[in-house]
């Protein structure tokens, strides 16, 4: 005996009030009704996708597509719902006695699949009429569309394993997750060996008598001096200060004393140095990553204890290898629970050349609060896991 596949039956939801102002939103920024009325329906199409992906514990990230750019939105006529960590999905509603659905020449690459929606008369409800992982013309057959269970299948396939989060409480004790090294021995291959001009070996200052040059550093710490000034000496004694009580003191007391931010991470960072169990030492770890043929970066974490057993987070890419400039467009960005928190891209000038050789974020999570940071630059994508 054979058994005919069950039809596939679509889904319908209902729009939410708030996704229809942020649709009328999106159109009133338009020039002329026709515009209006394609941005309105594409942004109800993402956002309703979106919220049945989320439902699937998929991640999906609207804001930062094409259809939250304002400047596309106006030029192109595009639906593009990004889903984290992976690529993006193209929303494209239709009405209800349609029987192709017309995809843009714009959006038929660069695309995990194309989700057909169809919208109500009054755009109260939307039906999910199903979905294909291609579109090789401008007009897609709605009776040829596979079921949203193929969609979830398709990304459950392509989605990436959630990595192991990396326990920056832990990097407090050196307690530090394989492949993340110091700054120090990926700048410099042999950190115990310098070389200098005009003798063959010259000896790492960690191995020499720098009581002489102590002194006149720690003078540079009084309130008196300029705050660049007392930031270069907290570095200059990370370096030279080894594990005298002195120095040890004052880097403390700058720490606890100096109304600079910026000043108090470079003396917690040279304290971790130094007395890395110090309760205000600072923590710092790289890893180098090729984000393109011939493309090195520094992915780098830095960590400084703070008040109330919170964690300060610094994230920074650095440019290295012979041209240390990051390529334009090059994006760091920090997301949380799937939504993206923050984020910089790297500069050009009118020329089209970079001009940045490094970015960073700064923040500051409540305790156990999980984050991811992002590294984009055109297809290729890192992404890095974290607990505060």
């Amino acid at each position: 005996m054979t058994f005919a596949a069950e039809p596939y039956t679509p889904l319908s939801l209902p729009i939410t009030l708030a996704d229809r102002q942020t649709a009328r939103r999106f159109a009133a920024e338009q020039p002329n009704a026709t515009k209006a009325e394609q941005v309105y329906r594409n942004t109800l199409a993402v956002l309703s996708t979106s919220h049945y992906l989320e439902m699937l514990g998929i991640a999906t990230d609207p804001q930062a597509g094409d259809s939250w750019n304002a400047a596309v939105r106006f030029f192109a006529d595009v639906a593009e719902l990004p889903i984290v960590g992976y690529g993006s999905l193209e929303c494209r509603p239709v009405n209800v006695d349609e029987r192709a659905c017309y995809v843009p020449s714009e959006v038929q690459e660069e695309r995990l699949g194309y989700v057909v929606v169809q919208l109500d008369a009054e755009c109260e409800a939307v039906t999910f009429l199903g979905f294909t992982e291609t579109a090789n013309s401008e007009s897609i057959k709605i009776n040829q569309l596979r079921s949203l269970d193929d969609l979830i299948d398709c990304v459950s396939r392509s989605y990436p394993v959630q990595t192991a989060f990396a326990d920056l409480r832990q990097w407090l004790d050196n307690a530090v997750e394989a492949g993340w090294e110091s700054v120090e021995s990926l700048l410099t291959p042999n950190p115990d060996l310098i070389p200098v001009r005009g003798q063959a070996v010259a000896e790492s200052p960690s191995t020499t008598d720098n009581t002489a040059a102590i002194a006149p550093v720690l003078r540079l710490l009084q309130p008196n001096q300029a705050e660049t000034i007392r930031r270069h000496a907290a570095s200059v004694l990370g370096e030279i200060g080894g594990d005298r009580p002195e120095v040890i003191y004052a880097l403390v007391d700058l720490i606890d004393n100096t109304e600079d931010e910026e000043t108090r991470w470079q003396a917690s960072l040279s304290l971790g140095k130094l007395s890395p169990n110090h309760p205000l030492a600072g923590v710092r770890r790289a890893k180098q990553l090729e984000i393109a043929e011939n493309v090195e970066i520094l992915f780098i974490v830095a960590l400084m204890p703070k008040s109330k057993g919170r964690l300060g987070v610094d994230i920074q890419i650095e440019a290295i290898g012979s041209t240390p400039i990051l390529p334009p467009d090059l994006t760091l960005s920090v997301l949380a629970n799937g939504v993206t928190r923050t984020t910089v891209t790297a500069r050009s000038d009118d020329q089209g050349v970079g001009i940045d050789s490094a970015m960073r974020r700064r923040f500051t999570p409540p305790a156990g609060t999980d984050f991811q940071v992002k590294i984009q630059w055109r297809d290729r994508e890192v992404i890095e896991s974290f607990i505060a």
